[in-house]
């Protein structure tokens, strides 16, 4: 089975790193791999052409729009999203997919993800992630299906929309898998560190949107945040 490995281009330095992430994707694609870059049509890729390469100019207006653009382009059953800065450890990733999870109809299978800027490994913990982002993102092959099913990512967030994905894709009832392999090197200096604190309350905020939490219990949550540092 083939899976997408996807990634978005929003600015001439993405296009820089891009050429380096290509050269450690270049050697697996065909091979189970296929790659889609999504570009925002203000910048040229300067990847080489392959059958294996699907490249999207589009113009778009925020990163989940970018995101969902991607996902209905997608011809593969499952896809995993890497950013320009991240890398992927293959031999982990061939050996789960592997375990024959994607054959016997998972939605998520997440392994660990090295965080560079903290030189830890966060692994996954889907008991918990109704009330914490413990579930690296850059770590899942997550079924294109079980995505669009939902309707994608919800576009109103601006860091934690990977994190509601997630949480509605585990509320919809699917399988989930999790491994602790490091699956993806993250790189780090996103939004999602940047705008750590404003990460933060989106997450509440899609916690009480799925209504895992009451309007009482979000209230309580924000106020223990330090909301002037947003």
């Amino acid at each position: 089975m083939t899976i997408s490995i996807v990634t978005l281009v929003k600015s001439e330095s993405d296009v820089n790193n891009l050429g380096i992430l290509s050269e450690k994707i270049y050697p697996f694609l065909g091979a189970g791999f296929k790659w889609l870059v999504k570009n925002n049509g203000k910048i040229q890729n300067r990847i080489k052409r392959d059958p294996n390469i699907k490249q999207i100019y589009k113009r778009d207006f925020s990163y989940y729009n970018a995101a969902n653009q991607a996902l209905r382009e997608l011809e593969t059953s499952y896809f995993i999203m890497i950013g320009v800065d991240d890398d992927i450890n293959f031999d982990n990733l061939n050996s789960l997919i592997g375990e024959n999870y994607l054959s016997k109809g998972y939605g998520v299978i997440a392994g660990a993800c090295f965080i560079e800027s903290k030189n830890s490994v966060m692994k996954p913990d889907f008991q918990n992630i109704l009330a914490h982002m413990v579930v690296p993102f850059p770590s899942c092959i997550i079924s294109t299906e079980a995505a669009r099913s939902i309707g994608g990512f919800n576009e109103i967030y601006r860091i934690a929309g990977d994190y509601d994905l997630l949480v509605r894709l585990v509320l919809s009832g699917i399988k989930v898998a999790q491994h602790n392999e490091v699956i993806s090197y993250f790189g780090g200096g996103g939004l999602s560190e940047v705008h750590a604190v404003e990460g933060v309350v989106e997450v509440k905020l899609s916690k009480y949107r799925n209504k895992i939490i009451d309007n009482n219990a979000l209230l309580k949550e924000l106020s223990q945040l330090h909301l002037m540092n947003i």
